[in-house]
């Protein structure tokens, strides 16, 4: 297995890596730097070339995107929350694609349901309100009711699917599960799926923090081993 893909490429998204990227600055993928929300300063300081479009999703960029307008890609930044007031000035270049994974853009969502594909709602934490007991009525309240409409993949991104993921867990997408942080006690209980699951989860910050799992050799390998 070649062991940078398979850690180091997707660690360097990780915001609670930044200690371990930032003394391993010749293994990280710059691409994924340009999303890493702690990473800014490393990009700020000239690390490497910025990956614009990568920035565009990075909420913690703003300040590097609003100087330079000219580099923003406009369906990465749909996704991004710390954009919502760029994007509520240019409603024209909005994404509906992205948009609806984006928690800040609830209100502009809400505003324009017809534009939306409501599965890609169900990424997004803070529109779980929306869905009913049938996805025809999407303002009805109760999410848990819609069992034979969700979409698990999405919903398995969800860091508020909880309870729901936690009573189906036949249902989940483990690949999807995987880098979302409120997952984690999910992720440790079931270790049989980790031939899945391997790549996504350096992505997850809780990772850095389980002691369930290490890193062996500071990372060198790419691969978690349970203590």
């Amino acid at each position: 297995m070649d062991t940078y893909k398979y850690g180091w490429f997707p660690l360097t998204e990780n915001s609670a890596a930044i200690s371990i990227l930032e003394a391993n600055l010749d293994k990280i993928d710059l691409c994924g730097l340009s999303t890493n929300t702690a990473a800014i300063s490393l990009l700020e300081n000239g690390i490497g070339e910025i990956f614009w479009d990568e920035l565009s999703v990075n909420p913690a960029a703003m300040f590097l995107l609003e100087t330079h307008m000219d580099r923003i890609c406009w369906f990465r930044l749909s996704a991004n929350p710390g954009a919502i007031h760029l994007l509520r000035d240019n409603l024209d270049k909005i994404d509906w694609y992205y948009l609806p994974t984006n928690p800040a853009a609830i209100s502009i969502l809400e505003a324009n349901m017809n534009k939306i594909d409501v599965y890609w709602l169900l990424q997004n934490p803070a529109a779980t309100h929306i869905f009913g007991d049938d996805m025809s009525d999407i303002h009805r309240r109760d999410f848990s009711d819609n069992l034979n409409y969700i979409d698990w993949d999405c919903l398995s991104l969800n860091t508020v699917a909880v309870f729901l993921l936690e009573n189906t867990p036949d249902m989940i997408y483990w690949r999807n599960l995987s880098p979302n942080p409120s997952m984690i006690h999910l992720l440790r209980d079931n270790m049989k799926y980790n031939d899945i699951y391997e790549w996504n989860i350096f992505i997850n910050p809780a990772i850095i923090q389980s002691n369930r799992y290490k890193i062996r050799n500071s990372l060198m390998y790419g691969w978690f081993s349970r203590r």
